[in-house]
């Protein structure tokens, strides 16, 4: 992508530490991009193809097609370089992203589970967690890709977030299979809805209310009652909202929100201005950030480096790995993520 300029002579860009597989191909899949990922982790290398944001192709060793993309998914952690262009590939992948993940998840869940008895504990089947939703708006964007599970389907449908009332109604689109196929869903019908969200797997049960027709078919469905999710980070995240500065090693500044941090790194948010543009970072760019975390008398000054970025027109999201910090102030870190 344009952040990376470090090419080599196969035309790979520089590596990506620091991000997972899945958040990459949701950023990508995001900016309708167009590339080749080389995936390498523990001596293995994989391939994924992407054309305008569809994962098209995958190859690992002697896997192709989806397995080989849920064989990529499941490496922890690996380097990722990326390609602008993708060789002359025949679309061999069919389902959606969040199909293709979710089921990625689930086979590494199984093979972690497998090994854990001979183990020392360092390899746990993600524990299932959840929170209820009474008086909280959800953590879904308009626009957030949606799996939804209906009674009677052999495989999950995909669907988009269009809006919400919290504690009343959520405002989906009807998955495109249905409307192909004209199939009618009855008032009351049961769903499985699932979700990514800040390196989440989230799920919950609904209800159909109701179903309208305004340019598209939207569906009317009831607002859960409680959230269940499982992490797949390494590191545990707490979602906050920290007022912050950013700075760079060129000596500007920006104001900005902390809205998540790990022991490991945080993200950040930047948004713009209606009078001026957003500011200009990049992958591998070193800055320091400066907050107050809850608790503390001082504000604390964290240095990181920049290993990911999505950007739109109002804002920036900045994913941040912690670098240097002395002990002192991992102590500071790891106090406040214990709260």
């Amino acid at each position: 992508m344009e952040n990376v300029d470090v090419t080599s002579e196969d035309g790979f860009g520089g590596k990506l530490l620091g991000i997972s597989v899945h958040s990459f191909l949701q950023m990508v899949e995001s900016e309708q991009k167009t590339c080749t990922l080389r995936v390498t982790y523990q001596g293995k290398t994989g391939y994924l193809y992407i054309s305008n944001g569809e994962l098209i192709a995958a190859e690992a060793d002697s896997l192709r097609k989806e397995e080989a993309a849920y064989e990529i998914i499941g490496w922890d952690e690996p380097d990722i370089e990326i390609k602008d262009t993708v060789p002359a590939k025949e679309k061999e992948i069919f389902q959606p992203l969040m199909a293709v993940l979710m089921e990625g998840f689930r086979l590494r869940d199984e093979k972690l589970s497998d090994i854990q008895p001979a183990d020392t504990g360092s390899h746990k089947l993600p524990e299932l967690k959840s929170k209820p939703t009474a008086g909280r708006r959800i953590g879904l964007d308009i626009g957030a890709r949606l799996q939804i599970e209906i009674e009677g389907f052999d495989s999950a449908l995909e669907s988009f977030m269009i809006g919400m009332m919290p504690d009343d109604f959520l405002i989906i689109t009807l998955p495109s299979r249905l409307s192909a196929t004209g199939h009618k869903l009855a008032k009351g019908a049961r769903l499985g809805i699932k979700y990514l969200y800040l390196g989440k797997i989230c799920l919950f049960n609904s209800e159909l209310l109701a179903s309208v027709d305004f340019h598209q078919k939207l569906l009317f469905i009831s607002y859960p009652s409680v959230i269940h999710y499982h992490e797949l980070r390494r590191h545990r995240r707490v979602e906050s909202f920290l007022p912050c500065t950013i700075g760079l090693s060129n000596g500007q500044s920006y104001p900005g929100v902390i809205i998540d941090m790990s022991i490991s790194g945080c993200l950040c948010q930047q948004k713009g201005r209606e009078d001026s543009s957003l500011p200009s970072f990049h992958i591998d760019e070193k800055l320091t950030i400066r907050c107050l975390l809850p608790g503390m008398d001082e504000e604390q000054e964290l240095a990181g480096q920049i290993k990911n970025l999505h950007k739109t027109k109002r804002e920036t999201r900045i994913g941040v790995e912690f670098v240097e910090n002395p002990p002192s102030v991992e102590k500071v870190i790891t106090h406040y993520l214990g709260h």
